[in-house]
């Protein structure tokens, strides 16, 4: 995770707004989110029917959906909670299915498209206490998060099978467009970010239980550690002396888990018979070409780690086109959860500016091209997904006065986020722009109430 300071700011968006009422009892919004995929072509994404306006942490209230419409948005996503859809064991609560249920079904009513997120951040205590159901990292410390290891632990990803098979049966028809795949904590792609407080001097790569290790107990399609044993920064294993190479080959064992994970994923949810798409939430910038090459020379010692995407598993560069070869068939969403963030504001500095996209930036030979460490994170991650063939969507950070949304004390304010990020979206050609939060529309006294939003797509789509 990056210190909150941080420009690069790696994205661990926790935006958890529970609410518990008559129509909606959650509403707990993840990192980054989904969106339905519009264009399906070669250029940009919104290239015929412009860019679409959403909202983050939808209620699905009868009320706020049908002022949503009139404002111009079409498109929310909700968050549904896997521990209070199994509280205590594989039985579903019935009052918070019905509510779900209910919830899905105004959202739908009112002309919206639903981009339903499963909410695997919050896997049930009783999921995680599973064998090898918590992420371990290498000095045998748990994460403290509630993201179970869908990695690693054959038994979560049985708990989580019955879970999903039950979602999508519960779903009332023609209610949801997308479902977001993810596995950090934050419900995004890679492994935990462990908060900078706990981190206590220490690089933690999460893929140390048991069956990570020894192969015992592996899901299928997944693979064991290259070297048992070896942690990171180590200079032998086994009696011999570890090279780069073997660096370099236990990194992309240990990036390539994440792949197969989410490719299991969307193959999980295709042979239930959902038939909609995908969506893909990325923080930040994951590690850069060269950073990761210093890294791998420094035998993953914590060099080269700008912001521990190192440690999450996150190298877009390979694990883009890996998820679109395993999963062909299915439509793919990248959603870039940080325009306008932190490293925007920094980029803007630059002689010229770094912040947005240009026309050529897919086209570059990315691993190649110097100068993208100055880059807006939100611009190198475009760039990749686009050279990767993905459509592409994307949301501001969230107000920066709110720990964990993903903004920073050096982010802009929420409505400078909203003039900004929705420029990116309208200069990168995205097919949609998500505003976090819906609650901030709606708020007593909203830096951006809903009026505000209203008037930007008006704007924009005029």
């Amino acid at each position: 995770m990056a210190h909150p300071t941080d420009p690069t700011d790696g994205k661990r968006r926790q935006r958890t707004r529970l609410r518990v009422g008559a129509v909606a009892l959650l509403a707990a919004v993840a990192a980054g989110s989904v969106i339905v995929a519009v264009q399906r072509d070669d250029g940009p994404d919104a290239a015929d029917g412009g860019t679409r306006f959403g909202v983050l942490a939808s209620q699905c209230d009868p009320v706020r959906s049908r002022e949503l419409s009139q404002a111009g948005v079409s498109v929310v996503h909700v968050d549904l909670r896997w521990d209070l859809y199994h509280p205590d064991a594989p039985a579903a609560a019935p009052t918070y299915t019905q509510q779900v249920f209910s919830m899905l079904e105004v959202c739908r009513d009112a002309g919206l498209d639903v981009i339903l997120g499963l909410g695997t951040q919050y896997a049930p205590e009783w999921v995680r206490a599973l064998p090898d159901g918590r992420f371990i990292d290498q000095t045998g410390t748990g994460n403290e998060s509630a993201a179970a290891n869908l990695m690693f632990s054959v038994d979560v990803r049985d708990a989580f099978e019955r879970y999903v098979s039950e979602v999508v049966q519960l779903v009332p028809d023609g209610s949801v467009s997308a479902i977001r795949v993810g596995t950090s904590e934050a419900g995004e792609l890679g492994f935990p970010a462990e908060p900078l407080e706990s981190r206590n001097g220490r690089n933690s790569f999460w893929a140390y239980n048991d069956a990570a290790q020894t192969g015992a107990g592996l899901p299928e399609g997944m693979e064991r550690a290259p070297m048992p044993g070896w942690a990171p920064g180590d200079t032998e294993w086994s009696g011999s002396e570890v090279t780069p190479d073997d660096a370099g080959a236990w990194l992309d064992w240990y990036t390539d888990s994440v792949t197969r994970t989410v490719a299991w994923q969307i193959g999980l949810l295709q042979g239930l018979g959902f038939e909609g798409d995908f969506h893909l939430p990325l923080a930040g910038r994951g590690v850069l070409p060269e950073d990761r090459a210093s890294a791998v020379q420094a035998l993953l010692d914590g060099t080269g780690d700008r912001d521990a995407s190192l440690e999450r598993g996150l190298y877009y560069p390979d694990q883009l086109p890996a998820i679109r070869e395993a999963a062909p068939d299915a439509v793919i969403v990248a959603d870039i959860t940080g325009l306008g963030d932190a490293s925007a504001v920094l980029a803007r500095g630059e002689s010229p500016p770094a912040d947005t996209c240009l026309a050529e930036d897919a086209g570059l030979p990315l691993e190649d091209t110097p100068g993208v460490a100055d880059w807006a994170a939100s611009r190198w991650t475009i760039a990749v997904a686009r050279s990767a063939g993905y459509p592409v969507m994307g949301e501001n950070p969230g107000p920066p006065s709110q720990p964990g949304t993903g903004s920073a004390p050096n982010s802009d304010s929420l409505r400078e986020q909203l003039r900004s990020a929705t420029r990116y979206a309208e200069d990168c050609g995205l097919q949609t722009f998500l505003f976090a939060f819906e609650d901030d529309l709606f708020a007593q006294g909203a830096d951006v109430p809903l009026s505000v939003y209203a008037d930007t797509i008006r704007a924009l789509e005029g």
